[in-house]
C-alpha cells in the first residue's frame, strides 16, 4: 500500500515555490498512488505535470452543511495599494460596520484583510485607539505563537494581511478586503459568510473596475459561480511563472535543494 500526497492551497505556489515542487514531484512521485493538488482558485499544471492527470471539481448539492452564506458586497475603486491616506476611509468603514453588527453572535464584528503590512499597522494604531483591547491583529510581524490558536481567541475587530487569507474559518459579520488579481479577490472574499450572512466591501483597482461593474450591478443577485467568473473575465491573474523550473537559472537552485534533501535524508551521513 503506497499513500496519496495531498498539496493544499496550490495557488499559493509562484515562481520559485512552484519549481522547488516540480523538482519534487520527479524526485518523489514514484512513493505515491496518487498527488492531490487542492485549491479554491486552481493554477494551470500542465506545464509543472508532463503526462496525465484527472481535474476534479465540487458541484452544487442541496445536502450537507452550507459553506457559502449569502454577502451583501459593495465594491470601491482604488488608485493603488491602499495607503496612509486611505486609512480613514477604510476607519470609517469598520465603524459602520461594527455598529451594524454589534448585536450579532458572531465573535469576529469586522474583518480586514490588507495588502500592505504597513498600512495594516498604521489601521491597527487607529482602531486599538478607538476601540481598546477590541483589535486582533495577524501579520508578518506577529509570530505565530502570538496569533489566536482557534476561533474563540480572536478579538471583535480583526486586522491584517495574506497570513489570514488562508487557513482560518472565520465566523464574520462583515469584511473588508483589497485585490488587485482575481485570485486573491476570491480568496479573501472567501474569508466571509462561511457561517452567516455577511456584509462585504472589496477594493479593487480603478482601472478593472468599469468591467466588472458591467456584469456585477448594484442591486441585483448573482450565485458564487457567476461572481468568481465576472472577476477572472475584469480582474488579472498572477502569472505562475511555471517555465522557470526548466529555464537554466533554475538549475543550480534546483540542484541546491536537491543536496539539501539528501544531506538533511537518513542516508545523507553516506
Amino acid at each position: 500500500f503506497r499513500p496519496s500526497f495531498l498539496y493544499d492551497e496550490f495557488h499559493l505556489y509562484h515562481g520559485y515555490s512552484l519549481a522547488t515542487i516540480t523538482y519534487m514531484l520527479a524526485y518523489m512521485k514514484g512513493l505515491f498512488d496518487q498527488i492531490i493538488f487542492s485549491s479554491a482558485t486552481p493554477i494551470e499544471v500542465k506545464s509543472i505535470i508532463h503526462e496525465g492527470y484527472q481535474p476534479i471539481s465540487a458541484t452544487p448539492s442541496t445536502e450537507g452543511d452550507t459553506v457559502r452564506h449569502p454577502i451583501e458586497l459593495d465594491i470601491e475603486g482604488a488608485k493603488g495599494i491602499l495607503g496612509s491616506d486611505d486609512t480613514p476611509n477604510i476607519k470609517g468603514l469598520v465603524d459602520k460596520y461594527y455598529e451594524a453588527s454589534r448585536d450579532r453572535a458572531q465573535t469576529v464584528k469586522v474583518l480586514v484583510i490588507l495588502s500592505s503590512v504597513m498600512t495594516c499597522l498604521r489601521l491597527q494604531d487607529v482602531l486599538e485607539k478607538a476601540y481598546p483591547n477590541e483589535v486582533t491583529a495577524i501579520h508578518g510581524l506577529i509570530p505565530p505563537s502570538s496569533r489566536p490558536r482557534d476561533r474563540s481567541g480572536f478579538k471583535p475587530i480583526v486586522v491584517g494581511t495574506s497570513a489570514i487569507e488562508i487557513g482560518v474559518d472565520f465566523d464574520a459579520s462583515s469584511l473588508i478586503i483589497e485585490a488587485h488579481d482575481s485570485s486573491t479577490f476570491v480568496q479573501r472574499l472567501g474569508r466571509g459568510a462561511r457561517h452567516n450572512n455577511c456584509y462585504a466591501t472589496a477594493f479593487l483597482p480603478e482601472l478593472y473596475l468599469p468591467s466588472l461593474k458591467e456584469h456585477v450591478t448594484e442591486g441585483t443577485y448573482i450565485t458564487p459561480v457567476e461572481l468568481s467568473s465576472y472577476v477572472r473575465q475584469s480582474l488579472p491573474d498572477l502569472p505562475s511563472y511555471a517555465d522557470f523550473p526548466l529555464s537554466n537559472q533554475a538549475a543550480p537552485i534546483l540542484l541546491a535543494v536537491l543536496i539539501n534533501w539528501v544531506i538533511e535524508s537518513r542516508a545523507g551521513g553516506r
